[in-house]
């Protein structure tokens, strides 16, 4: 007979927001959680490898290979939306890259009806789940979440020259595509604070250590 266990909070889908809203509630000794992911663990070599997520998306084994439907603007095509389908989500098939997405996007949002949606209404969260190590003092993120977020520890020199043409095609840099503006040249942050072990995969291995996971 199959034991039956009972959990104060069920949290389905252990990508980035599931592993840390699991990491808050169960700051709560006395409360248990159950974490559930509809993927695989994320031990795969090309989790682990940022260019790996040439082969992790739009594969079945990682990705929900979700579409759009067909775009009149595209001629009829579809638009690929790739969707973490591993522990970790698509912040484990993305190269980890943390990006929030326009506040004009959620802000149209509200308008279409998804009322508590628009982006004054998602920032304060955003800023809670965040541990950004780069934007200290900066009224846009967060410091003290679980979420460790920083600048690229060592990108190629060749990108330097890149952003330099894009300079001279009057292409601003932006060192903040979380920020205010999201057009310009520059590098993304991700959530990683290992050279091989992405956020969501080591704070599941913490949330492992706790008795009520």
């Amino acid at each position: 007979m199959i034991a039956i266990r009972q959990y104060d909070y069920v949290i389905v889908g252990g990508g980035s927001a599931g592993c840390v809203l699991a990491g808050h509630l169960s700051r709560n000794p006395s409360k248990t959680v159950c974490l559930i992911e509809a993927g695989q663990a994320d031990n795969d070599l090309r989790v682990k490898i940022p260019f790996g997520l040439i082969n992790l998306m739009g594969n079945p084994n990682f990705d929900w290979c979700l579409k759009s439907d067909n775009q009149a603007s595209k001629n009829g095509h579809a638009i690929s939306i790739p969707r973490g389908k591993v522990l970790g989500g698509s912040g484990s098939i993305n190269s980890m890259v943390y990006i929030r997405g326009r506040p004009s996007d959620y802000d149209k949002w509200v308008t279409l009806g998804t009322d508590g949606w628009g982006w004054n209404d998602v920032l304060p969260y955003f800023k809670r789940q965040e541990n950004n190590g780069a934007h200290t003092n900066n009224p846009l993120h967060g410091t003290e979440g679980l979420l460790h977020v920083q600048d690229l520890p060592s990108p190629h020199h060749l990108l330097e020259i890149w952003q330099q043409a894009g300079e001279s095609l009057q292409i601003p840099r932006n060192k903040d595509f979380n920020g205010a503006i999201q057009e310009g040249l520059g590098y993304y942050q991700t959530t990683c604070v290992m050279e091989d072990v992405g956020v969501p995969q080591m704070l599941f291995y913490v949330l492992l250590l706790r008795d009520q996971i």
